[in-house]
């Protein structure tokens, strides 16, 4: 991403818009439970359901969420528009609190159409601001600074307006303006002082802190931050208490009083633990492993570094939830039973042909007798045809299994045959460590290969941990209820988080991606997450044909491209991705869809992600996908989905 650390850590808590009056605490105020149980109707209650939620946000965000759920459910039975459209967004705030990105920008655009539907300005400002707040702190900052001006001019008190203004100061310092930055945050500081906000006024003093410790003003920055954490202290709001500890620990890091960082990042740590903020422990772990690594003590160092990359990877973890389409034995059976099918149809007319026959050749004696023993005969060819069509089911489910088993066993085996020889001669290499302690040189060269070994065998399990994870997702069947969703924000936010995957690109130019959304194009009832798995699946294969064509071009006269569209037609959603890759070999077009099959080197991917993009879009929503492709010049899939 286009920030720092640092940058995520300091000034992450003013993005989200102050709309309620807030007084922190890790129950629910009095003055709210009591507003719950006085309300006499409907609307009232959906109000006080929303005004908790809102009010244990930062310190009981999972307890939240259930309060912003039972608003938006009773809202959505009595037909309450706007209780509903705060329900989105207290869910979206929430959902961004705990690290659910997508989920967050989901639900806020749900909000919005609904403030918008309304032409409510505190909504439409509100959902403006949090929908900025997810893509600042995804890097993507031009969409973020277009939000918040939006916010702005929709902004129709002071309250709204210093909100806006702190956020609009967050990119010009994410940007380097620092001048810029200070003014907007100072005016958003006296904006928040004069309406009585002591919360917002101590996020603007975090904020001004954050910019001065960029710009390695540490005293200044001190001065600041420890201003904010007396506001917050005050107020007892156990998330932004852990926010400027994570700030003040920082900066005492940097001026080697490491004693005291320790004390600031385990305060943070505690703090962010109880209450389940993922990002911030994150935060807090590599705070800690940077001041250990400082004092030289390695071994906490590297364990707290380990405690960091772990929640790190489990705030990205998109393939959680995934309920994904039948596997091929469906294919199978479905195609056993058209065979059955004609089969049946084939007896049938056999049957009326003889019927016929009898009735003009027979006397009324003998066209019953030929009736008696027609019906035998229809008796056990009915019981042939359920012989047959049981025979037929076993024999497409144990084509299919046989099919998978051998593909994972081929696919697995590679990774274990490495894991087993890189451990045996990880073994060889500790006795040989052990017997070179005495030639310093000659231990360094071992325990340098030691640590390739073992690296090797790390990679190598990540390899059959993927074909694994893969394969437990292929098998799932989906048991989620479809709802209403958003092709083209599916598609935003699916691009948006593959676009940071394209930095370990080995190419000067990163891939230009042209979106041609259809502004009109209607919602479809899906699960959202199966569209998120297929678009994702193809766009990480679009962004691997790229690279691919890109190193082969290293004078740079070669820009990739990824171009996606979405439009209707006969009533279907038509989605386009197309890259400018390689291209596909006509002879392997045929069978990119099989389970396990890949044209990537070996180790590079498990060989699912089409398969499963097929089996959820041809199997389960009945839709077509197919592919297009010219080699050395373009790859395009072109995905239709019925729309009822």
């Amino acid at each position: 991403m286009r920030y720092s650390r640092k940058a995520l850590r300091s000034p992450v808590w003013t993005l989200l818009l102050i709309l309620l009056p807030f007084t922190a605490s890790a129950q629910v105020p009095d003055s709210l439970a009591r507003r719950l149980t006085a309300a006499s109707t409907g609307r009232e209650r959906v109000d006080a359901l929303n005004a908790i939620a809102w009010e244990l946000r930062h310190n009981e965000p999972d307890i939240a969420l259930q309060y912003a759920g039972r608003a938006q459910h009773l809202a959505d039975s009595l037909g309450y528009e706007e209780g509903r459209g705060w329900a989105y967004r207290n869910t979206g705030v929430i959902d961004y609190v705990l690290g659910n990105y997508e989920k967050a920008i989901t639900a806020n655009l749900n909000g919005l159409r609904i403030f918008v539907a309304l032409d409510n300005p505190e909504g439409i400002a509100s959902s403006y601001n949090n929908i900025g707040v997810v893509h600042w702190q995804l890097g993507n900052l031009d969409k973020a600074q277009k939000y918040f001006e939006d916010a702005l001019a929709a902004s129709d008190t002071p309250q709204r307006a210093a909100t806006t203004n702190s956020n609009v100061g967050l990119i010009y310092t994410e940007r380097g303006s620092y001048d810029e930055a200070l003014r907007y945050t100072r005016l958003a500081y006296e904006q928040y002082v004069a309406n009585g906000d002591l919360l917002g006024a101590s996020t603007s003093l975090n904020n001004i802190g954050w910019i001065y410790e960029l710009q390695k003003r540490y005293d200044n920055a001190l001065r600041e931050y420890r201003r904010s954490l007396e506001i917050r202290e005050k107020l007892g709001d156990r998330r932004r208490i852990a926010s400027v500890c994570l700030s003040i620990g920082s900066i005492m890091r940097e001026k080697d009083r490491f004693d005291e960082a320790l004390s600031y990042f385990n305060r943070a740590l505690t703090l962010s633990q109880e209450i389940g903020d993922r990002k911030q422990v994150e935060e807090a772990f590599e705070g800690l492993s940077e001041t250990y690594a400082d004092m030289r003590n390695f071994e906490e160092a590297y364990r707290h570094h380990l405690s960091s990359a772990l929640v790190k990877d489990s705030l990205f973890d998109e393939t959680k939830a995934r309920e994904l389409a039948k596997v091929e034995a469906t294919y199978k059976l479905e195609q056993a039973e058209r065979e059955v099918d004609l089969l049946k149809r084939t007896n049938e007319l056999q049957s009326t042909i003889a019927w016929a026959t009898a009735g003009v050749l027979l006397l009324v004696i003998g066209f019953s007798v030929v009736t008696f023993f027609g019906y035998r005969s229809k008796a056990r060819i009915a019981k042939k045809l359920q012989a047959t069509q049981k025979q037929l089911v076993v024999q497409g489910k144990l084509a299919s299994l046989g099919q998978l088993t051998a593909g994972i066993a081929h696919e697995i085996r590679n990774p274990l045959n490495f894991i087993k020889n890189f451990s045996e001669v990880s073994k060889e290499l500790l006795v040989e460590l052990e017997e070179e302690q005495g030639d310093p040189e000659r231990f360094r060269e071992v325990y340098q290969e030691l640590m390739q070994s073992v690296e090797k065998i790390h990679e190598h399990g990540n390899r059959a941990d993927a074909i694994v994870s893969g394969m437990m997702l292929h098998a799932r069947s989906s048991s989620e209820e479809r709802q209403s969703a958003d092709v083209n924000a599916l598609l935003g936010y699916v691009i948006e988080l593959a676009a940071h995957g394209t930095k370990a690109m080995h190419c000067t130019q990163k891939p230009e991606f042209d979106m041609q959304f259809e502004s009109t194009l209607p919602l479809i009832k899906v699960v959202p997450q199966d569209l998120s798995q297929v678009f994702l699946n193809i766009i990480n294969n679009a962004i691997d044909a790229v690279s691919e064509r890109c190193q082969k071009n290293p004078d740079d006269q070669f820009t990739p491209r990824i171009a996606v569209s979405t439009s209707t037609h006969n009533r279907s959603v038509t989605i386009r991705i197309r890259d400018n890759g390689g291209g596909i070999p006509e002879s392997v077009r045929t069978r990119i869809f099989e389970p396990f099959y890949t044209t990537k080197e070996t180790g590079k991917g498990t060989g699912l992600g089409l398969s499963i993009t097929y089996d959820i879009i041809v199997q389960k929503y009945e839709g077509s996908l197919d592919v297009l492709s010219e080699e050395n010049e373009y790859t395009e899939f072109v995905i239709t989905l019925p729309l009822g």
